[in-house]
C-alpha cells in the first residue's frame, strides 16, 4: 500500500509520490520491519535452547539450555504479543483512514493482535514469571548467563572491520544493552530482599527493557552474520537489508530500553504510594 498510495511531493518525483518516499512513512515501515524481524529471531533462540534442553548430550549443556529457554519464554510470549500490538497499529496509521475500515483488513490484524497479550496469561502476568521465577528464584544466575553472551556479541562487535554497518556504533549499543540488563537484574535482586512488593511493582517495565535489550542482541548477531554473508558473495541483497535494518533497531528502537530502566528502577514506590482514591474517579 505505502509503494502505491501517492501523495504530496518528495524529491525525485515529478507531481504526487508514492508515500513510502515520505521520512515518516518510512520510518514506520522500518519500525515494524525491524522489530518483526528481532522478536522472531530471539524466538528461534528460544526454539534451539529447547531442543538442546531436550536432546543434547551432556547433562550440563542440558541444564544451561534449559535455563537459557526458562528466563527467554516470559520475554518472547510478552514482548513479541506487546510488539504485535504496537506493530499492528502502525500499519493502520500508514493505511491513513483505509486502515480504519475493512476493506484492507489493516483494523483487523489489530483486533487480532490484541487478544493475544491477554491469551498468552497477560503481559503482567509473564512479567510477574520473569522477574519471580526466572530471575529472583536463581539469584539472577540464567541472567547472568545471558549477559555473558550479550557482552560476547559486544566483543565481537569491537572487532569487526570494513564499512559494511556502523559497527562502532552497534557496538557501544550493545555494551549498553548488556549493561542495562545487568543494571536492572542487581536492582532486583537488592529490591527484593528489601520488599518483594518492589520487584512485582517494576516487573512491566523490566520486561520490557529485555525485550529491548535483547532484541538488539539478535540484531547485531545478525548484522554479524549478514557480514560474512556480503563478504562471501551470499545474499547480498538480503544481506544488506538486515545490516541496515540493525542500525535502524539500534537508533531507534533500542534507546527506549534505558528509559525503561529509569522506570523500573526509580518507579516502583510512585506505584505502590498509590491507593484506589487515587486512582478511581469520584462517584
Amino acid at each position: 500500500y505505502a509503494a502505491e498510495r501517492k501523495q504530496g511531493g518528495a524529491p525525485g518525483f515529478d507531481g504526487s509520490a508514492p508515500i513510502i518516499a515520505h521520512p515518516d512513512v518510512r520510518r514506520m515501515l522500518a519500525a515494524m520491519r525491524s522489530r518483526i524481524q528481532a522478536a522472531r529471531a530471539l524466538a528461534y533462540r528460544a526454539a534451539l535452547a529447547l531442543d538442546f534442553a531436550t536432546r543434547a548430550e551432556d547433562p550440563e549443556t542440558r541444564a544451561r539450555n534449559q535455563r537459557r529457554v526458562d528466563l527467554l519464554i516470559p520475554v518472547v510470549k510478552g514482548g513479541s504479543t506487546e510488539m504485535a500490538v504496537e506493530t499492528a497499529s502502525i500499519g493502520v496509521q500508514i493505511h491513513g483512514g483505509m486502515g480504519y475500515v475493512e476493506e484492507t483488513g489493516a483494523a483487523q490484524h489489530l483486533r487480532d493482535a490484541r487478544i493475544t497479550t491477554i491469551y498468552e496469561g497477560t503481559t503482567g502476568i509473564q512479567a510477574l514469571d520473569l522477574v519471580g521465577r526466572k530471575i529472583l528464584r536463581d539469584g539472577g544466575a540464567a541472567a547472568a548467563e545471558l549477559i555473558a553472551d550479550m557482552r560476547g556479541t559486544a566483543s565481537a562487535l569491537d572487532a569487526a572491520e570494513g564499512d559494511a554497518a556502523d559497527w562502532a556504533g552497534l557496538a557501544r549499543r550493545m555494551h549498553q544493552a548488556a549493561d542495562i540488563l545487568q543494571a536492572a537484574v542487581d536492582w532486583l535482586l537488592e529490591a527484593g530482599k528489601t520488599d518483594p512488593q518492589l520487584p512485582a511493582a517494576s516487573a512491566v517495565p523490566v520486561l520490557d527493557l529485555f525485550s529491548l535489550s535483547l532484541g538488539l542482541w539478535v540484531q547485531c548477531d545478525a548484522a554479524l552474520a549478514a557480514a560474512r554473508q556480503i563478504a562471501a558473495g551470499q545474499n547480498a541483497r538480503y544481506a544488506r537489508t538486515c545490516l541496515r535494518l540493525a542500525e535502524y533497531y539500534a537508533a531507534q528502537v533500542f534507546p527506549l530500553a534505558q528509559a525503561r530502566l529509569e522506570a523500573a528502577t526509580g518507579g516502583a514506590n510512585e506505584i505502590l504510594s498509590l491507593d484506589s482514591e487515587d486512582l478511581l474517579p469520584a462517584l
